[in-house]
């Protein structure tokens, strides 16, 4: 008799108070501690009340991706953080969620160098250096995960996660240049340095960064006002102030439906307040990026510009 109320003892609410803090998770010893035998697991496992996530780590709640975070943390031990994809997507970063699902990657856990290192398991990934963990569950701040992830990235690619960031105001530019700074050997350092000045003065997606950088810089066009209110009500990617000429960048070809009859009204207030409008893609700005900075010069030109249009490499290459 007595052996069977022991294991259909009730569930202490210390244990249950410390596991609502970890999205349910705790460790075996953990519930050892607070008088639940090894017996009471079994069972509750045994009848799918409980579920085991690794060895020696439990949860007492349903299945979610955030229980592993936390069980990876526990296998991590004292001082683990985690960082990278996991760590964006915990900052609830929408790059991250375009660009991949972050469910079916492993979960990215720093350990302190001190520390020995978790062998790999099934759903995470223990990278063995040091660093600082903010919130809870702990994760690398958002500038250290720009710089953790960006080792790894292209430029387009960088420059749409820290133009979100720094548009967004959730991160300063000079925050993600301080962790770059603390991050030796960064193999992308001088890519991610021009990056986050670029998005420091404005620029908010990778299209942006090759009009800055393909269109506008190599061929000699002065520097636009990035992110402008003209007419002081909508936003514009880039204004030539003193030429009153705007020039709008868009991902898509063309937009449809809501964004298409948003992109007329404002084209329209525009034009009534003396702006022209020039709209170019991605294929513009990234496969023909002369004959764009071309075309901006002629606007440029024909409401003041004095200055010349000048030959970057590929135009020189072409003649």
């Amino acid at each position: 008799m007595l052996g069977d109320v022991i294991p259909r003892c009730t569930i202490p609410v210390q244990l249950t108070r410390l596991a609502a803090t970890r999205e349910g998770v705790v460790t075996r010893e953990e519930i050892n501690r607070f008088g639940v035998s090894d017996d009471v697991i079994r069972r509750l496992v045994r009848e799918g009340q409980w579920w085991r996530i690794a060895p020696g780590i439990i949860a007492i709640s349903p299945d979610s991706w955030l229980q592993r975070v936390w069980a990876g943390l526990l296998i991590g031990g004292d001082g683990a953080v985690i960082g990278m994809n996991a760590a964006a997507r915990l900052w609830n970063l929408s790059w991250t969620q375009s660009r991949n699902r972050t469910a079916e990657l492993p979960i990215e856990v720093f350990v302190p160098r001190s520390c020995r290192t978790p062998a790999a398991r099934e759903h995470w990934r223990f990278i063995r250096a040091d660093r600082v963990g903010q919130l809870s569950p702990q994760r690398t701040s958002i500038a250290q995960t720009i710089v953790d992830l960006s080792a790894a990235m292209t430029a387009d690619e960088m420059a749409a996660l820290v133009g979100q960031c720094v548009g967004q105001r959730r991160v300063m530019p000079t925050e993600v240049l301080e962790a770059l700074r603390q991050t030796p050997r960064h193999p992308q350092q001088k890519v991610l340095t021009s990056i986050v000045s670029d998005c420091g003065a404005g620029v908010t997606s990778a299209l942006e960064w090759h009009y800055v950088n393909e269109v506008e810089r190599p061929h000699g066009l002065p520097r636009a006002q990035r992110q402008a209110k003209p007419a002081g009500l909508f936003t514009v990617d880039n204004l030539y102030r003193d030429q009153n000429v705007i020039v709008e960048l868009d991902s898509y070809a063309y937009h449809r439906g809501a964004a298409a009859a948003q992109d007329l009204e404002r084209d329209r207030i525009h034009d009534t307040n003396g702006y022209v409008t020039l709209r170019f893609t991605w294929r513009d700005v990234v496969d023909r990026p002369c004959q764009t900075a071309a075309e901006v010069a002629k606007n440029l030109t024909f409401f003041g510009w004095t200055g010349a249009l000048t030959s970057c490499k590929r135009c020189r290459a072409k003649k």
